[in-house]
């Protein structure tokens, strides 16, 4: 099937909805793209297949001479058959005329020999922040939005796992709070210790198994942190699905 390439053509959001979510391999949010492209591009490129759209490309720029790729996908059918490379193709070419003197590209690990050998990119040093991630949101952005992408899932799933020992603490020192109430000052409890018996005051093992819950759950809250790292959050990073 004939493959056709446009600049700048029409958009239809759910159909490139669509293709992002085939693209990421989990649902994406509507992303309202014909209003976000044309207030924040330079251009995009989309290639179609029988009147339906199997790729697509942005170049998100600042009026500058740098400018960067953005959001490339392609259809499942039409990937290992060049309409990535393509569409990439277009996108620098586009890039070139309007006077950038630099294209830049980030992408996950399975996606490097698409970036720098079909591509033509080179590797370079660079940074990311996730602003969110740090208590800044990102204007227009709503808490379901993250909830539905990859990096809340894998962050929330992870400290979970590393928060069973705190839980754990937690109950502990409730139920010796439970016994200092019920018997009293003379009320005992078990706390591992040194001494066969294990014993301790039941207000003295609350405490201690409060403490260490309290350092369980920070220490899973630090740990957790790592899971961000992973992947994309949503169909708004850069590319996940070309081919």
């Amino acid at each position: 099937m004939k493959i056709t390439y446009e600049w700048r053509g029409d958009i239809d959001d759910a159909a490139l909805d669509a293709l992002h979510t085939k693209g990421i391999g989990h649902p994406a949010p509507s992303a309202g793209w014909a209003a976000r492209l044309r207030r924040h591009s330079l251009g995009w490129g989309c290639a179609r297949a029988g009147g339906g759209l199997v790729g697509f490309v942005n170049v998100a720029w600042g009026g500058g001479s740098h400018a960067f790729v953005l959001d490339t996908v392609v259809a499942d059918d039409h990937r290992r058959s060049g309409v990535g490379a393509a569409l990439v193709a277009e996108a620098t070419r586009r890039a070139r005329e309007a006077g950038c003197a630099w294209l830049h590209v980030d992408f996950e690990e399975d996606l490097r020999p698409f970036s720098l050998d079909a591509c033509g990119f080179t590797p370079t040093t660079a940074g990311l922040l996730a602003p969110w991630l740090l208590g800044r949101p990102v204007p227009g952005r709503t808490i379901r939005s993250y909830l539905q992408g990859g990096v809340v899932k894998r962050r929330w799933k992870w400290m979970l796992v590393c928060s069973v020992p705190a839980l754990g603490f937690s109950g502990l020192a409730v139920a010796a709070l439970v016994a200092f109430v019920a018997d009293g000052p003379t009320a005992e409890f078990w706390f591992p210790t040194k001494d066969s018996d294990s014993m301790m005051s039941a207000r003295g093992a609350s405490l201690s198994y409060a403490l260490m819950a309290a350092l369980s759950f920070e220490l899973a809250r630090v740990m957790s942190k790592g899971a961000d790292r992973t992947g994309p959050a949503d169909g708004e990073d850069p590319p996940t699905g070309a081919r």
